[in-house]
């Protein structure tokens, strides 16, 4: 227990780290979620286990996609957030999406994933030998989501997670360089 709870200290303060070093002033909270103030920006946290609904405030980011919708997850499940993800497609939001290669052949993965690409949606996965381990969403530049939140109906109701949503343009950019830097290497990653 004090380990699992050392270990999800660590990865806030590696996900906050660069935000305290560019600058910007952290540190606001609620008692349900906590919001972080980034020069007019905003990064906020939830932990499903506490009761907070990151799959909702996740769908409502990925809701919010008005241009662009990149998506890099290891185990991508749920059905609500496929949904979502079909309905930015159908509303002229250009979609990609990454995922690890092993999950990819999980039964209820794949029917998701054949869903999604039978809407036209192009979709890689890792062809090299670590996981593609991802939990991240990109919208237009200006919102990305990461944290240990797969995008699973377990990880809103059974398991110890995080959601980090961070609305900072700087930040969603490098999100981006990443994504893009996978989604362009034919090496280590293929189409599905």
């Amino acid at each position: 227990m004090k380990a699992k709870r050392k270990t999800l200290g660590i990865l806030i303060v590696a996900l906050l780290i660069p935000l305290v070093i560019c600058g910007c002033n952290v540190f606001k909270q609620s008692a349900v979620n906590t919001n972080v103030s980034m020069n007019d920006n905003t990064l906020s946290y939830y932990f499903p286990r506490d009761g907070q609904d990151a799959e909702g405030k996740l769908i409502d980011v990925i809701n919010s996609a008005k241009s662009k919708l990149d998506i890099a997850a290891y185990s991508f499940t749920d059905t609500k957030i496929g949904d979502a993800v079909t309905a930015a497609k159908n509303r002229g939001v250009a979609v990609r999406v990454i995922t690890d290669e092993q999950c990819s052949t999980n039964l209820y993965q794949k029917k998701l994933l054949n869903s999604l690409k039978d809407d036209n949606i192009p979709i890689k996965d890792n062809s090299h030998s670590g996981l593609m381990h991802l939990k991240v969403t990109i919208v237009d530049d200006s919102i990305c989501t990461t944290g240990s939140f797969n995008y699973t109906i377990s990880a809103q109701k059974t398991n110890d997670e995080v959601l980090v949503v961070i609305k900072n343009s700087e930040t969603a950019k490098d999100f981006e360089k990443q994504f893009e830097r996978m989604w362009n290497d034919k090496e280590d990653f293929t189409d599905y």
